[in-house]
């Protein structure tokens, strides 16, 4: 048996090699820092607080917080509190952004590169502020500056590069790339024919499922307060726009991101937003069938992250009931060897929520929680698994950067040497 698995994971390393030998030594994303190794890093830094409140050993959690710091700092073109973006140019000979120079979808697309393009709105503005969020939070004095920096930066290239009105249609639009380049993303992608893909504006639908708020910015809010205004949307605005979606599902997201969290402790949720809680988002946190690997993807690019630290926010004790019974659910689908059928990029955005909600259970003391206990017990076992303990595939991105990577500790770094 041990024989067969030295065989697979030979015959694993060697397909993978083949695969990426010739792409990923001349292309431009080899070595991108991406949410891969990050969600696992930053959720580190999220369970900090806890184990540190609670006498646990924090040495490994901290080399790997200190570690995902090192690379949100290595991924910033500059410091805050200027606007900033992310690895100008790195992904530039990417399929998904090699389009970019092209301002409309059509069958007989061309590529046509921009060199300092930056990542696109959607995936950035849907998990990097939370990012950054772990980094200032497990950070103290002069770290803790700049990190409150990198996010003023973060909110400062969102106005300045990324967010315009359309005054015609009362829409607040978002560019397709956070450098403000607005060119087409992902065109054809994973084949899904030469109509598919995003033209302009096309990601404008991110603040629907974008935690920016919980940033605890005054233009974030105001930027939401200018969203709801434009409710709701006409069916010429829904298709140019948004997919043609009724974004009714959305709206308690767009309700609560307009009140800042800094302003909404000790409070109760108004009759609109629990109407579109009992209505809309509950059934997400209490799913019929259970939950998939498209449902673990969403807990981080969603609705879920965000309501869920409100219901904290506000001490509103229904939500947080809800939120804490749903989360001793789905830790169970967290573990070492666990067979949840999740693809393990959803798996580890999962994680990243459960950490989270770790974060905001910070005091807690294990003695008084159980729960949270067991929580922990399961996410901080997960996390040195990925870490020190080779996996059955690469965790590394392969045909990315050529290389072959079995566990994170390995993986993270070669990236952080590959930057030296």
């Amino acid at each position: 048996m041990i024989i067969k698995k030295i065989i697979l994971k030979l015959l694993v390393i060697c397909f993978f090699l083949q695969s990426a030998y010739s792409c990923a030594q001349q292309v431009s994303y080899k070595g991108a820092i991406t949410a891969k190794e990050l969600l696992v890093l930053m959720s580190a830094c999220d369970l900090l607080s806890l184990a540190k409140n609670n006498n646990i050993s924090s040495a490994l959690l901290n080399e790997m917080c200190q570690k995902g710091k090192a690379l949100l700092k290595l991924g910033m073109s500059s410091y805050g509190p200027e606007p900033w973006v992310w690895q100008p140019g790195k992904l530039s000979d990417h399929k998904d952004f090699k389009y970019a120079g092209n301002q409309k979808i059509n069958e007989n697309l061309q590529v046509k590169k921009v060199g300092n393009i930056s990542m696109d709105s959607a995936h950035f503005y849907s998990k990097w502020p939370l990012f950054f969020l772990s980094a200032r939070n497990s950070s103290q004095k002069a770290e803790l500056l700049f990190f409150q920096n990198a996010i003023k930066g973060l909110v400062a290239n969102l106005f300045k590069n990324v967010v315009s009105i359309d005054k015609e249609g009362c829409v607040v639009r978002y560019k397709n790339f956070i450098d403000g380049t607005n060119g087409v993303y992902r065109w054809n992608f994973e084949r899904r024919g030469v109509t598919y893909g995003h033209s302009s504006f096309a990601l404008s639908y991110t603040p629907f499922f974008s935690s920016l708020a919980l940033l605890d910015n005054k233009k974030i809010s105001d930027h939401y307060k200018k969203i709801l205004s434009c409710y709701p949307y006409s069916k010429v605005e829904k298709k140019k726009y948004f997919w043609s979606r009724g974004l009714e599902d959305e709206k308690l997201l767009v309700l609560l991101s307009a009140k800042r969290p800094s302003e909404i402790v000790n409070t109760v949720p108004n009759e609109t937003e629990k109407r579109y809680y009992k209505q809309y988002f509950y059934k997400r946190i209490n799913p019929v069938n259970g939950m998939s690997s498209k449902d673990a993807y969403a807990a981080v690019v969603g609705d879920r992250m965000l309501v869920m630290h409100y219901a904290v926010y506000m001490g509103y004790a229904p939500w947080v009931k809800d939120f804490n019974r749903y989360l001793d659910k789905i830790s169970n689908l967290i573990c070492v060897g666990c067979d949840n059928k999740f693809k393990f990029y959803h798996e580890l955005h999962l994680l990243y929520f459960v950490s989270k909600y770790l974060y905001l259970n910070k005091d807690v003391n294990f003695n008084d929680n159980l729960q949270v206990k067991k929580i922990f017990n399961v996410v901080l076992s997960k996390l040195n698994n990925l870490y020190l303990v080779n996996q059955n595939l690469p965790v590394s991105n392969v045909g990315w950067d050529g290389v072959v990577y079995f566990n994170f500790k390995d993986y993270v770094d070669w990236k952080l040497n590959y930057y030296k």
